[in-house]
């Protein structure tokens, strides 16, 4: 994707799920929570693109929160965005 001024950035959902009791038993899951994950930085993009990042990929996310109200269809809604500053695919043993 790319800004209005045509810098390229990238963008994607991190699901994080909340649990009751035991981390092995999906039926115990209490909430999803869906936060939009912001990618600005150059190297970074490039970085995503180079490891052939996609969904399911677990990742470490360094970054700051921003918050802010939207309005949509006449309600208003906060929205909760992760600008990242530093982002590392994390390897997985099959």
């Amino acid at each position: 994707m790319r800004t209005r001024d045509g810098r390229e950035f990238a963008t994607f959902t991190l699901l994080i799920r909340s649990y009751d009791k035991d981390l092995r038993d999906d039926s115990e899951t209490k909430a999803d929570i869906k936060v939009r994950i912001m990618v600005f930085d150059y190297k970074l993009v490039q970085y995503l693109k180079n490891v052939n990042a996609h969904n399911g990929c677990p990742v470490s996310i360094f970054g700051r929160i921003n918050s802010h109200t939207i309005e949509y269809k006449g309600k208003y809604f906060v929205m909760n965005d992760v600008v990242v500053r530093d982002i590392h695919l994390i390897k997985t043993i099959e």
